[in-house]
């Protein structure tokens, strides 16, 4: 068998009148769901660590209004993230808000994403030892162990994005039924459209498979019928995305399409893993192109086609459209990340078969396929360390801030918090993702709280109006100021100062100042 064949065995049909299940391929449900355990432990493990930041914060307020509140909010802004608010919502009821809460919905869906490859790739024809090499490079792919360790929908597109794939690689092999699998495509479909809107371009890795899947006249009818069921169930969510695009208008003075950001930032976070990612992903399409030139012994081809569409066809169109409308950040690819293990994955394998091919090299191919996966996880191990230290996410220093205040200040004192700093570095948002440190302070500069207002964070005054208009009156005041941009000074000093405020002690975090002020 060539090295390339043994590389990854795609599509199998199965018996004809029989539809195989996993189990009847040598492996039961228990594999799927083990891998799967391990995809939410890697996640899980030390997400409480780093401090929530401005995207977690508006997840965790978000969550926290009524269903009513949020219906109005969405309505104004964010409403591409309100179905995943929603879903939050009943979660911290029973849960609560800690970072470790707000997280786990994440790993969980993580891990249901390694599970979803496993079952792909075996559905695809793949071996057990192929599909959970496969399974494990998808659970420390760094874009994967970030968003599962971050409260926002991107590991659940990952899930969903997965999930449907496995849907149509059933339907298509007859494991599943038509009419079954075309309709719990477009459900799923919409699911992943409302979590979040680029999910919809996993439908050109579908289109991909239908293309050129050899019975592809008996299911056209069907999937343009479930297509179309997605374009009209979608249709609120990407008319609200639409009207709602100057809410990343950010994009626009931030470069994310340089070589680094896509070669590297956008899966692999680390430049060293991403040479070794990149190194077994072209030799994995190398494999699947000489396995193509020999029908006899290669696959149909549907696998590897559907696996390079999904993994790169979304960040390529995203980036040309940038000329029109900057819509990409790395972030939101992180439902192209399974394609990607599977891909590392595929590479891997094919340099563990190369001895097959090249006579007297089966010990050198075996060598370089297990120095290549050592080293794969000796250097995701050192992003996933990294991306669960304190300040891991954007900097942000909120979950300290509030244990300083907590630590020092007494009931009844005043709080003011720097409005100067950009949405994403908002000081009060220290208090709104982290509480128990500012209980019994009065937020003299408040205005309207976040769940009366149609956006979703408070309306409130800066430290100077809040003095000019006589709001500061306690003895002891305390101001937490964001130092990440010193060029506009200490917002409010000179006004403190001069309603008779002196400064008498200061605690300088990572990003953010917290000072006492007394009278």
């Amino acid at each position: 068998m060539s090295a390339a064949a043994a590389a990854g065995r795609t599509i199998a049909e199965p018996p004809a009148g029989r539809p195989a299940r996993l189990g009847a391929m040598g492996v039961g449900w228990w594999a799927p769901i083990g891998l799967g355990l391990l995809g939410v432990l890697v996640s899980a493990w030390g997400s409480w660590i780093p401090s929530l930041w401005g995207d977690e914060a508006t997840s965790s307020v978000s969550a926290r209004r009524s269903f009513g509140s949020l219906l109005m909010m969405a309505q104004h802004v964010d409403a591409v993230h309100s179905t995943y608010y929603a879903l939050m919502h009943l979660w911290v009821d029973v849960f609560g808000f800690s970072a470790f809460a707000l997280r786990f919905p994440s790993a969980i869906a993580a891990g249901v994403a390694v599970a979803g490859v496993f079952v792909l790739v075996r559905w695809s024809g793949g071996s057990v030892r192929f599909a959970t090499l496969a399974a494990v490079l998808c659970a420390i792919v760094p874009r994967i162990t970030y968003a599962g360790e971050e409260a926002r929908s991107f590991a659940m597109t990952a899930a969903v994005a997965t999930w449907i794939l496995v849907v149509v690689t059933g339907t298509l092999s007859g494991r599943i039924r038509q009419r079954i699998g075309w309709t719990l495509t477009a459900v799923l479909m919409a699911v992943g459209a409302y979590l979040f809107m680029y999910t919809l371009l996993t439908e050109l890795a579908i289109v991909a498979m239908i293309s050129v899947a050899p019975n592809r006249r008996a299911h056209r009818r069907a999937w343009t019928i479930s297509t179309a069921a997605t374009a009209l169930a979608v249709v609120p969510v990407v008319a609200a995305g639409w009207l709602e695009r100057a809410q990343i208008a950010y994009l626009n003075t931030k470069v994310t399409t340089d070589p680094h950001s896509l070669l590297v930032g956008v899966w692999f976070w680390d430049t060293q893993v991403a040479v070794v990612s990149w190194a077994c992903i072209v030799l994995a399409i190398v494999a699947a192109i000489v396995a193509r030139r020999r029908p006899r012994q290669g696959p149909d081809g549907r696998f590897d086609l559907m696996l390079v569409v999904w993994a790169f066809a979304p960040p390529a169109l995203l980036v040309v459209a940038q000329v029109a409308f900057h819509g990409f950040s790395s972030r939101y690819m992180a439902f192209t990340a399974p394609a990607v293990a599977i891909l590392t994955a595929r590479g891997i394998t094919a340099l563990w078969h190369l001895g097959e091919r090249i006579r007297g090299t089966r010990i050198a191919g075996r060598v370089a396929a297990a120095v290549a996966l050592g080293a794969l996880v000796i250097t995701t191990g050192f992003v996933w360390a990294d991306q669960r230290t304190p300040y891991a996410k954007n900097g942000s220093d909120w979950a300290q801030v509030s244990a300083v205040v907590g630590a020092h200040a007494k009931p009844g004192q005043d709080v003011l918090f720097d409005e100067t700093a950009s949405d994403s570095r908002r000081t009060r948002l220290a208090m709104r993702a982290y509480p128990g440190g500012f209980r019994g302070l009065h937020d003299v500069a408040l205005t309207s709280p976040y769940w009366k207002n149609t956006t979703w964070h408070d309306y409130a005054l800066t430290i100077t109006k809040a003095v000019e208009r006589g709001r500061v009156t306690a003895s002891t005041v305390w101001v937490v100021q964001w130092d990440g941009d010193k060029s506009h000074g200490t917002e409010g000093e000179a006004a403190l100062r001069a309603a008779g405020y002196h400064a008498v002690r200061t605690w300088k975090l990572h990003t953010d100042t917290v000072i006492e002020y007394q009278k």
